[in-house]
């Protein structure tokens, strides 16, 4: 079967508009599957560093387009992928033989993009080529079955109308607590970040979700929801389409209560990492995927996003050179959207503190081959500065080398007072019950 791809006239404009004072020009292909059928949803030119004129396939080392894709990836909301490349070429390089360079540029980005919880590989584990020749101004797309090498046809249609998208919103709350072993402290920070990252993966696949405070058949497509929704507005207040397609649905997320211990052991530690926070999310999806893959696509967009910030912290730490402290404080990263001038889809960036909207903007201009007019138009900071203070109790105190020894004492001694109470009473409950059963 021929493989249908659908993209809007932009996308045709943006392919006509690219400098071909190269002989080649290379770039990746965003988009989301839905069946047989993939649809395009932004495209960019992949920047060479330091610039090059490319002449050949043979010219484009496969590291500089999944270094691009692996970026791009993580600007993606849940639910959207790299879904191949497009070239821009002065012969059709399609017309005979599949290049073989072609077939190693896209091992390597499926490669790359197959890395923990960055879910960057769509189910069906296919790429799209796309081939614009600038000598007879005609385009060619072939599918590309990574798994198989195999080479299948596509088809691409160009259309005036935009597609249409259903949002979901989310806002996914964190605060817990890891407990480490008193001879594990030594570990560096990137794996106990990797045991929080499969923690939280496992927790939110085995939660509930619920949209718009509904649990759905997951084979429901989100279209016929939708609709329902339509129909009970319409029969109490007016509604026009416009602001029908721009009402997002609300997801919550209900993780279980309910845990198991087979195995229960106990053992000191004076260690530990707390993890606080919330992680907003954004996804935008086909009206005609089902609620089993909106699922999946809230999933991979909070583990892509919590991900990426506890990648960037880690390596911002390297880069300063910084020395743990005993006790201390990290504020990774926090979550700005920034809207897609044609189609108006979110993707995200990540600011440290002290950044601000410029960094952001240079950052999704620079990677997806973007020009944003304005500033408080199309970038949102959704989650805001974070206020340490709020979170912890006197943890920032402690990082901070403000406890006074008398204040350890004196929360020792507490402890201490408690627990005599504590033995007293149940001393007393002990003699109350004997002198009750022997009178």
């Amino acid at each position: 079967m021929v493989r249908t791809i659908q993209a809007s006239v932009d996308i045709l404009k943006y392919i006509e508009k690219i400098d071909t004072s190269a002989s080649l020009a290379i770039g990746l292909i965003f988009g989301q599957t839905c069946g047989n059928r993939d649809y395009i949803v932004h495209m960019a030119k992949t920047s060479i560093l330091p610039p090059l004129k490319l002449r050949t396939l043979s010219d484009v080392n496969d590291l500089w387009l999944a270094d691009h894709a692996k970026q791009a990836t993580r600007m993606l909301p849940g639910g959207m992928f790299v879904i191949g490349v497009f070239l821009v070429t002065d012969t059709d390089i399609l017309a005979a033989s599949f290049p073989v360079h072609l077939k190693s540029l896209l091992s390597q980005l499926n490669k790359t993009l197959s890395a923990e919880y960055l879910y960057g590989n769509t189910d069906n584990n296919e790429k799209i080529i796309l081939n614009y020749c600038l000598k007879t101004k005609s385009i060619k797309c072939k599918s590309f079955e990574v798994a198989t090498s195999s080479v299948k046809p596509a088809e691409i249609k160009f259309t005036e109308d935009r597609n249409k998208w259903i949002k979901l919103e989310c806002r996914y709350e964190l605060d817990e607590t890891y407990f480490l072993e008193n001879n594990n402290h030594e570990v560096d920070l990137k794996k106990h970040m990797n045991i929080i990252l499969k923690d939280v993966n496992n927790n939110l696949k085995s939660s509930v979700i619920l949209y718009d405070g509904e649990v759905k058949n997951e084979d429901e497509i989100l279209d016929s929801f939708s609709k329902k929704k339509k129909i009970l507005r319409s029969s109490k207040i007016s509604y026009t389409d416009s602001e029908h397609d721009c009402k997002p649905i609300t997801v919550t997320i209900l993780q279980s209560c309910n845990e198991k211990f087979t195995d229960i052991s106990i053992k000191s530690t004076d260690n530990q990492i707390k993890i606080v926070g919330q992680i907003v999310s954004n996804v935008w999806l086909n009206p005609a995927i089902s609620f089993k893959i909106a699922t999946a696509s809230i999933v991979q967009d909070i583990m892509r996003s919590l991900s990426t910030r506890l990648e960037m912290h880690w390596d911002s730490l390297i880069e300063e050179e910084h020395k743990e402290d005993s006790n201390s404080i990290h504020e990774p990263p926090r979550r700005v959207m920034i809207t897609l001038p044609q189609s108006g889809i979110t993707v995200s960036d990540y600011l440290f503190p002290g950044e601000g909207a410029e960094e952001a903007k240079n950052s999704v201009e620079e990677i997806l081959d973007i020009k944003l007019d304005g500033q408080s138009d199309v970038i949102q900071d959704v989650e805001g500065s974070i206020d340490i203070t709020n979170y912890g109790g006197n943890i920032s105190q402690i990082a901070e080398g403000k406890v006074t020894k008398e204040e350890k004492e004196h929360n020792r001694m507490l402890f201490i007072i408690g627990s005599v109470f504590a033995f007293i009473v149940l001393i007393i409950s002990v003699l109350v019950h004997i002198l009750i059963k022997y009178l």
